[in-house]
């Protein structure tokens, strides 16, 4: 994570939050090199990170807002995690690799034509959102809605609630990968969408840009139950600490209520029980 996003501190932070939680203190000082030593040796070998963002302020009269899209991106996460597994308990049931393979396949790429955003990681069209062009996320797809300025919410929408799909099935036919990524990317289609139906209703003017960023961190809270890293990976993406308070506010929420609807997070359980015990 430090190497990949140039946050060492969230990486530092997410691998005592969920891989050490019982280890911390006693090897707190490996984690601390191992995540500096990661992130100077990406920043010497690639020139670049998924994400590059400057955020200078968030207008405080947008709390209550920020306070609906942490209990949205709870509300989606459970979505996710159950969604997670229960194509996970689909694919089981196959014993042969042949038929999970055609029939995810087959699913997968019929959703990926009519949604091209779905394709890979997604940090492509995040970059999109962040840059304040979402209309091009609509390019090379088939279909067209014809549904005016409301077109894009549909669309984010859409990516939001499918791109778990298409991350179980790739994963149920034999594929690999995980819901790290994934997750933020639903979270910044979640901010997005929701901040920019906002503004279209009139009730008020959101930052488009700032909401897209917080919803990140609620659905990664939300999915994985770690809102510390939540917190420090988009500060850190963000260039600073601008965003602190909205992020503590909504990752903390976001954890919170996702973890009374769902106790587990989405890697907290095993998605297929075990049939032998």
């Amino acid at each position: 994570m430090a190497a990949i996003f140039n946050a060492p501190i969230a990486g530092t932070v997410f691998a005592l939050e969920i891989l050490l939680v019982n280890n911390a203190m006693t090897l707190l000082v490996p984690v601390l090199i191992a995540s500096a030593s990661a992130t100077l040796l990406s920043s010497l070998i690639n020139f670049g990170q998924p994400f590059v963002l400057i955020t200078d302020s968030w207008n405080a009269a947008a709390l209550p807002y920020y306070v609906v899209l942490a209990f949205l991106g709870a509300v989606c996460s459970v979505y996710v995690i159950r969604v997670y597994h229960g194509i996970a308990r689909y694919f089981a049931r196959f014993t042969a690799p042949y038929p999970k393979a055609i029939i995810g396949s087959l699913a997968l790429g019929a959703l990926i034509f009519v949604f091209p955003p779905l394709f890979g990681e997604g940090y492509d069209s995040v970059r999109l959102l962040l840059a304040n062009e979402a209309g091009a996320l609509a390019t090379y797809a088939p279909v067209q809605l014809e549904l005016g300025v409301w077109n894009i919410v549909f669309l984010t929408l859409g990516l939001l609630l499918l791109k778990v799909v298409v991350t179980s099935l790739t994963l149920g036919a034999g594929g690999n990968g995980g819901m790290f990524g994934p997750s933020l990317f639903i979270g910044a289609m979640l901010g997005f969408t929701f901040s920019h139906a906002v503004n279209l209703s009139g009730i008020t003017q959101l930052n488009e840009v700032n909401f897209t960023v917080v919803g990140m961190a609620a659905m990664l809270s939300g999915t994985i139950h770690v809102p510390l890293t939540a917190i420090f990976l988009i500060a850190e993406i963000t260039g600073g600490y601008a965003l602190f308070v909205p992020l503590m506010i909504v990752s903390s929420l976001a954890y919170l209520v996702s973890k009374y609807l769902h106790h587990d997070s989405v890697y907290g359980a095993p998605p297929v029980p075990d049939q032998t015990s």
